[in-house]
């Protein structure tokens, strides 16, 4: 029986401690919360409890952060109220997200609630971090991509901007031949590269980018035995130029009645050193 007794006094001391901080909650988000996915305008929410009386002059203005550490972009704001008389414990605000924040699906909210302005508040009260948000408005994207060398080269260098993307991989004939999560992330873009050392036949390459969020994959093929890119490629001593703009290839004005003569006068050249 007694050991019963020692039992049930540590829980009840639990139990008024629980209730006790129950009661001097900080503030919190009820939007967003983790696994939220923000896209274009949004509403953002947060509330105070009434912390033992401390908020009884109503919640007028809190100060939030958010930040990504994949995108490494960062934003702060204020949430406001107006001053209409009486207690109030909750502020919203909206919020417009497109063209200012990047996507990532690691953002972080945190902040303070004030009863008053930031400088003559009777009270302030921390906001409860909120991770693991995403933001969403829209995918990542190839906007152009060049292939670069002369005809006759067996490395190409391959190009690319690519807005809106924190990391991408190149891969040729299937193969990872790049791999970067170091690129800044850009509403208009960030140039990448890679090199492919080409083999006879077609090789096919592709860059694949990605938010943290979604991936596109934009490509092509050039042939080395015939030279072409599958859009007309361009005679010795040019550089071969292939554009894609958002995933469509674009076909240069070239015609392959170039190539066609610079490959005769090339292949006349070897013969006759062959002789």
């Amino acid at each position: 029986m007694r050991k019963t007794k020692l039992l049930i006094l540590p829980m009840s001391i639990l139990l008024i401690l629980m209730m006790a901080g129950a009661v001097n909650a900080a503030c919190e988000f009820v939007k967003p919360t983790t696994g939220t996915t923000i896209t274009g305008t949004y509403v953002m929410n947060v509330t105070c409890a009434n912390n033992g009386g401390n908020w009884n002059l109503s919640l007028r203005n809190c100060s939030i952060s958010a930040s990504s550490s994949r995108s490494g972009d960062s934003e702060t704001f204020y949430v406001l109220n107006d001053t209409t008389a009486g207690y109030r414990n909750y502020t919203n605000t909206s919020v417009a997200t497109i063209g200012v924040w990047m996507n990532a699906e690691d953002w972080a909210f945190t902040g303070t609630c004030y009863n008053g302005s930031a400088i003559s508040a009777v009270n302030s009260d921390t906001v409860t971090s909120v991770t693991g948000v995403d933001v969403d408005n829209g995918n990542p994207f190839v906007m152009s991509m060049t292939a670069i060398g002369e005809i006759d080269d067996t490395t190409k260098t391959v190009t690319a901007t690519v807005p809106n993307a924190s990391s991408y991989t190149c891969t040729h004939r299937g193969n990872v031949i790049k791999s970067s999560t170091a690129i800044t992330q850009s509403f208009t873009g960030t140039s990448v590269s890679c090199v492919l050392d080409l083999v006879n036949g077609n090789n096919t390459y592709n860059i694949t980018v990605y938010d943290g969020i979604s991936y596109t994959t934009a490509g092509n093929t050039y042939n080395m035995i015939t030279g072409q890119m599958y859009s007309p490629d361009v005679g010795t001593g040019q550089t071969t130029t292939e554009t894609v703009v958002n995933g469509d290839t674009v076909v240069p004005a070239q015609t392959q009645v170039a190539n066609v003569i610079q490959r005769f006068l090339s292949w006349l050249r070897g013969l006759f050193r062959l002789g």
